[in-house]
């Protein structure tokens, strides 16, 4: 496994900042919930300790098609534990009328689309699993996109394997019924509330299959994105904290994915010339990767992606 230098802000202060607001935060809930108090403080530990991976939006690689399984497949995480960041929305449309909220309604739903971001903040899950083939637990912790800080509601899941309505099978959740959980659904500000905190892990756990479905691709790799060691070196003596906040990024036919991949297109629906990112193709038994491609577009101008295309070594296992 090699390691990788990424471009732009990387993302370990990331980790480093989630696991310090748990741990913060942590305190707070254990005056009422002393339960959700233990869950919080391992929750931070795990994201400290456990390795670390970064998937990023995977819209156009990633079909509905993939999601459903075979009766003889399995998400298997490729460690007992991981804290995996993915981008994710939090900030439901606007519902109001009057011309203003219309239009703020308009913009927000083209960010949703392959015209834009179709994320607002960050989101760092912790997904741990006994065993091979068995349910896997997951908890998450998110970025607020207003003040930028990292908060933490001590529920947890069970992600499960269940029939899927058109064939096939598919990963679901329900509530893991650890003590935490129970005591946080069990209080006044979550009755009522509970499917729509259950489906805030609905990006938990499409973010933890394109993960499996990624690593599972013939070709795939994955580089360590490492912490300088000056800079740990100067975390560690100002915070006192010596964890490793260094993470994994995936290689997939020469493609290091350490940016969030933003499709362009112009306006009357014309696309621009642009790179294609490349895509899953499964041929029998294997997951294969087809690779990025050139799209000559029919509006003027170019869209640049934010990837890097590289030849795909055999050292870099």
């Amino acid at each position: 496994m090699s390691e990788q230098k990424v471009r732009g802000i990387p993302h370990w202060g990331k980790f480093r900042a989630a696991a310090t607001a748990v741990e913060t935060d942590s305190g707070r809930w254990g005056s009422i919930f002393p339960h959700a108090k233990q869950m919080m403080g391992a929750t931070a530990l795990l994201i400290k300790k456990a390795p670390k991976f970064y998937v990023p939006q995977i819209g156009h690689v990633i079909s509905e098609e993939d999601y459903r399984l075979a009766e003889e497949d399995h998400i298997n995480l490729p460690y007992p534990v991981i804290a995996l960041l993915s981008e994710c929305w939090v900030h439901d449309l606007p519902t109001n009328n009057d011309t203003d909220t219309k239009k703020l309604r308009k913009e927000m739903k083209k960010l949703l689309t392959d015209e834009g971001v179709p994320f607002n903040t960050w989101k760092i899950s912790v997904f741990m699993q006994r065993e091979k083939n068995a349910n896997i637990i997951g908890s998450s912790t998110v970025m607020d996109p207003d003040t930028h800080q990292w908060t933490c509601i001590p529920v947890s899941v069970q992600i499960y394997k269940t029939p899927h309505p058109q064939g096939g099978f598919r990963y679901a959740g329900s509530f893991h019924g650890d003590p935490a959980t129970t005591e946080i659904l069990s209080h006044d500000f979550a009755k009522g509330k509970e499917q729509a905190i259950l489906n805030d892990f609905d990006e938990d756990a499409g973010c933890l299959m394109a993960l499996h479905k990624l690593l599972s691709i013939h070709d795939a790799t994955t580089v360590k994105v490492s912490v300088p060691p000056k800079l740990a070196k100067k975390h560690a003596k100002k915070h006192q904290d010596t964890s490793d906040y260094s993470y994994h990024v995936l290689k997939i036919g020469g493609e290091v994915w350490d940016n969030p991949y933003v499709m362009g297109a112009g306006d009357k629906g014309g696309v621009r010339s642009h790179l294609r990112r490349g895509h899953i193709r499964r041929l029998e038994h294997k997951n294969v990767w087809v690779r990025s491609a050139y799209v000559h577009g029919s509006v003027e101008g170019f869209v640049e992606k934010d990837y890097q295309v590289g030849e795909l070594k055999n050292n870099d296992t």
